[in-house]
């Protein structure tokens, strides 16, 4: 007796073999703030569209994982928000926190955990970065916390299969030990990103603005603030005083795309302030100038 094997069948076979471990990354948004009481806009979060993008442009992650974004309305409860999670089949989910989305994060992170406890679930973002010990503490549905910007951390923890405790170990990482102790790994100097090694999610199409919604786009042209106030979490890793600035090629580039597009509602330029970098703000705002569409814009001064 022979038994033909049809090609299609060991295709399927090393498909299968090959099959990429998916990590799903949440952003969750106020509706109806930019243009305001707009809630069908969408607003698309920098944070995960970033961290995908620095993963993605990696070809050994990018072999290994998928990387997939939920870009989500306040609106949604914690359930509605779980189930499109675990749709995906993830082996981990990673929540962007702030102030207004923390606690539907921290509900979502449990119902997740509740429905599969094998799902690692990890938090960062600017509500998290300074408490992040209290934050293990007190939510243990989370395996570990990201502190500061999240880009070469994201890809390192990826490396690390997404332990860790593993080696080597990543600063600005706060885990727990064996023993459920809460372990933050400090760093001595803080290490900016290195922002030109972020690809723009807009040129990359991570951010799709043709996918028949309206969108309200977040720019960062620069981290960091001359200034050290404090009452403020501005500065985050930068205690040089000192401006850490995306390269302007990129950045004109991207508002090219951003303003030259009818489906987008309104822009905000998440900056300090941009007219501390007066000869790239000048190019910016001419750059705007130039465009097709006069899109509502916010500048923080």
């Amino acid at each position: 007796l022979h038994l033909r094997v049809e090609p299609r069948m060991i295709k399927y076979e090393k498909e299968l073999t090959m099959a990429k471990k998916i990590v799903v990354l949440v952003g969750i948004y106020l509706e109806g703030i930019y243009p305001r009481g707009e809630n069908s806009v969408e607003a698309n979060l920098l944070a995960p569209a970033t961290l995908k993008a620095s993963a993605d442009a990696d070809p050994e992650i990018a072999e290994k994982y998928k990387i997939k974004i939920l870009n989500l309305p306040t609106s949604l409860n914690n359930e509605e928000i779980a189930k499109l999670i675990l749709r995906d089949k993830p082996v981990a989910v990673g929540f962007s926190a702030y102030v207004w989305n923390m606690d539907l994060i921290a509900e979502t992170a449990q119902f997740v955990r509740s429905s599969n406890s094998d799902i690692i679930t990890f938090v960062g973002g600017p509500e998290v970065t300074y408490s992040s010990i209290e934050v293990l503490n007190v939510h243990t549905q989370f395996d570990f916390v990201v502190s500061g910007s999240g880009e070469e951390r994201f890809k390192k923890i990826l490396r690390n299969d997404l332990c860790p405790k593993a080696l080597p170990q990543i600063s600005g990482i706060t885990y727990r030990d064996d023993r459920g102790n809460v372990v933050k790994i400090e760093e001595d100097v803080p290490v900016p990103e290195d922002l030109s090694k972020i690809p723009s999610p807009y040129q990359t199409g991570i951010i799709d603005l043709n996918d028949g919604k309206r969108h309200c786009i977040f720019i960062e042209t620069y981290r960091g603030c001359i200034f050290k106030c404090g009452y403020c979490m501005w500065m985050g890793d930068m205690q040089s005083k000192t401006l850490n600035l995306f390269p302007i090629e990129q950045i004109l580039k991207d508002i090219e795309i951003i303003y030259n597009n009818p489906n987008v509602a309104a822009v905000v330029f998440t900056d300090a302030c941009i007219f501390y970098t007066r000869e790239r703000a000048k190019l910016i705002t001419d750059t705007i100038a130039s465009c097709k569409y006069k899109i509502p814009t916010i500048l923080t001064l």
